[in-house]
């Protein structure tokens, strides 16, 4: 039993190594009635995988968006008319929490845009953007061979001597 709990924590460190998690955004912020917050983070890989996570905390339900920085600035002349149209690839409406996996397209520059459509009352707003790149390290790949896998083939060669 204590050999399996000690090959999951090492299986478990080897993919967070193989597969590196990095926060790209996170606060909480007030978003002003008729007012939109927006923040933005940069890619360095095509198609990575983003995590967003999106709670009001108080007030009015939000919009949440995300977007690239082409649309993101069609968005910004638009919302100052009144309205958008855009092209997003997350586009919640009045919503108090979002917790969503998105894969994103070319690298390049990304905004997260929360909308407070409420006239009266402000929105508390917590959010977290992470990403999970789509090719491991070499440094992880390696540290999976030597710590995980020679281990097991030991355990299991002495295993079938007896």
């Amino acid at each position: 039993m204590r050999l399996k709990g000690k090959m999951s924590l090492l299986i478990f460190f080897t993919v967070i190594m193989y597969f590196p998690l990095s926060v790209l955004g996170a606060t909480t912020i007030d978003v002003p009635p008729m007012q939109y917050y927006s923040t933005s983070f940069e890619t360095s890989t095509d198609n990575i995988a983003v995590h967003v996570k999106v709670e009001v905390l108080s007030g009015p339900a939000i919009d949440v968006l995300l977007m690239d920085e082409a649309n993101y600035n069609v968005f910004v002349q638009q919302i100052q008319n009144g309205y958008y149209q855009v092209n997003v690839y997350m586009n919640y409406q009045n919503v108090r929490k979002v917790d969503r996996d998105i894969k994103l397209g070319e690298k390049g520059r990304y905004y997260l845009v929360l909308i407070n459509m409420d006239q009266s009352e402000k929105s508390t707003v917590s959010y977290e953007i992470t990403s999970v790149s789509s090719e491991g390290s070499l440094g992880g790949l390696l540290f999976l061979v030597v710590i995980v896998i020679i281990p097991i083939a030991i355990y299991l060669y002495k295993k079938k001597k007896q």
